[in-house]
């Protein structure tokens, strides 16, 4: 069986490594028509490898595939990450 290491990863077609945030409490997140939303406990964002956050601190992401903004504080601290290969 083949193993990829993540950095190895081919980026443009194929494969795409993700992030995969899981939280354990509620957090703040912002939609795009700039509502601040509260996520429940157990929610999981998903953030393309190769996100950035913003001049504010924000990172994009996907909550039940809805487009969301949210600390990368909170990314960083109080969420427990996996890091998955998707295949387009």
């Amino acid at each position: 069986m083949w193993q990829l290491s993540l950095p190895s990863v081919y980026r443009g077609g194929l494969l795409m490594p993700i992030k995969t945030y899981r939280f354990n409490s509620t957090i703040s997140a912002i939609q795009p028509d700039s509502t601040v939303t509260q996520l429940p406990p157990g929610a999981e964002i998903v953030i393309a490898d190769t996100a950035e956050p913003d001049s504010k601190g924000m990172t994009a992401g996907t909550y039940l595939g809805y487009s969301v903004m949210v600390f990368q504080r909170d990314l960083d601290e109080r969420a427990e990450r996996r890091v998955t290969v998707k295949f387009r």
